[in-house]
């Protein structure tokens, strides 16, 4: 057990654990994300496919100001984590 420490702190161990473990691929998620159908296998399979560091999803962002509102995946790119998924070798 550990001290909360943020999510960033808690990113860094689940990376450093993908990393001895000797895991591909790493997504990380808010307790406030959602995920729909299907995600993780779409996502691992371009990002396997297209053999790039990393992929972007559109995100679909629910707000009382926007509902409905989707982001653009570029957009995405520069600002969020979640949607994306990882080459745990590029981020190390």
């Amino acid at each position: 057990m550990k001290e909360n420490g943020g999510p960033g702190m808690a990113r860094q161990y689940g990376l450093d654990i993908a990393a001895r473990s000797h895991i591909d691929l790493v997504m990380f998620l808010d307790s406030d994300d959602m995920l729909y159908p299907n995600a993780i296998s779409k996502l691992s399979y371009e990002i396997n496919h297209r053999m790039d560091d990393y992929v972007v999803s559109p995100i679909s962002v629910e707000s009382q100001l926007e509902p409905g509102y989707v982001m653009t995946a570029e957009y995405a790119a520069r600002t969020w984590l979640h949607g994306k998924i990882f080459r745990v070798d590029f981020l190390t």
